[in-house]
């Protein structure tokens, strides 16, 4: 079993989940250091988006590709799905904006495996290796040439 990560969109989450974490925390020490009505309800407008987004920035850390013998499988931040390596009938790389992705066909049904952000490389002209790696090990495992497309 193999697991493929998007490096460095963890550390960009890293560091700005550190951030947001450094104003939660600044905001939750002058609450108690002052805890008057008001400071609360502005600090709880600031609190609540804060804490929505360090939950979706943890989230992160749970976005990954594994492949195994048997199957691919895609774990995004709230599901998951297994694609069987023998239902495999294309795949192609693809680029959507600062985004760059393995499109896996599966009949009529299309899947994104590996998500690679390229916002700290906004004019990326090469798929991250990442994704290379992914698509080359799929090629290998499904037995398909280089060539290999959807339909």
């Amino acid at each position: 079993m193999r697991t493929y990560r998007h490096v460095p969109w963890l550390v960009a989450s890293t560091v700005v989940l550190l951030i947001d974490a450094g104003w939660i925390g600044a905001l939750l020490y002058r609450g108690f250091a002052d805890p008057s009505y008001e400071y609360w309800v502005k600090a709880v407008l600031f609190l609540l988006p804060l804490g929505a987004f360090a939950y979706f920035l943890v989230g992160q850390f749970r976005v990954r590709t594994v492949i195994d013998d048997e199957a691919v499988t895609q774990h995004w931040i709230t599901k998951s799905f297994r694609i069987p390596l023998h239902e495999i009938t294309g795949m192609e790389m693809d680029e959507a904006g600062r985004r760059f992705f393995l499109r896996v066909f599966r009949g009529e049904e299309t899947y994104e495996l590996i998500p690679c952000h390229t916002v700290l490389a906004p004019f990326a002209v090469k798929a991250p290796r990442a994704l290379v790696r992914v698509e080359a090990e799929l090629h290998r495992l499904t037995g398909a040439g280089a060539g290999m497309t959807g339909a």
